[in-house]
């Protein structure tokens, strides 16, 4: 079965593809060399719909769906080639943390133009971290002036004679 005709025009040192009406389809430079591909990757299929239907769906999963689409734009400004990776990657990071934990992340790479998604997972570790720290803390209150006297309170620690420390030494 053939494909789509199709007409060719060599304008101004580039190969002009045009289907039947005349609307162009791509140009291709004309290399003067023999035998070389000149390959052009950026004429394919338009990638930009499923882009931004990815970038809708990623910023949907934030408790603040408008501030999370501004900083995913600015890293597809910022990382063209990779942003399909890193939506992959908040999308997952969005889907396994809560939301309170997402926003204030959020709020600190928007404020900080942090334009990474590896940064943003690192920055919530670090929240939920800290998190865990707080809660690890133990705060133990002695008053020894008190009214109750702890065990440990009476203990008398062990002291040293300062003769056998000059025996092991030597007589200096």
């Amino acid at each position: 079965m053939p494909g789509p005709l199709v007409q060719l025009s060599e304008h101004a040192g580039k190969l002009l593809i045009t289907d039947l009406l005349g609307k162009e389809i791509c140009t291709h430079d004309i290399c003067s060399l023999k035998g070389k591909k000149i390959i052009l990757r950026s004429h394919g299929r338009d990638m930009e719909p499923k882009i931004t239907e990815a970038v809708e769906r990623t910023a949907a999963l934030f408790e603040d769906p408008q501030k999370a689409k501004e900083w995913i734009l600015a890293i597809k400004l910022h990382k063209k080639r990779y942003i399909r990776d890193q939506l992959q990657m908040i999308g997952r990071i969005a889907q396994d943390n809560d939301a309170v934990q997402l926003s204030r992340a959020l709020d600190y790479v928007h404020a900080n133009n942090i334009l990474s998604a590896t940064d943003f997972k690192a920055y919530l570790e670090y929240i939920r971290l800290d998190k865990k720290q707080e809660r690890d803390i133990k705060i133990i209150r002695l008053n020894p002036l008190g009214g109750n006297r702890l065990v440990q309170l009476d203990i008398e620690p062990q002291k040293s004679d300062l003769d056998d420390y000059e025996a092991l030494f030597g007589n200096n």
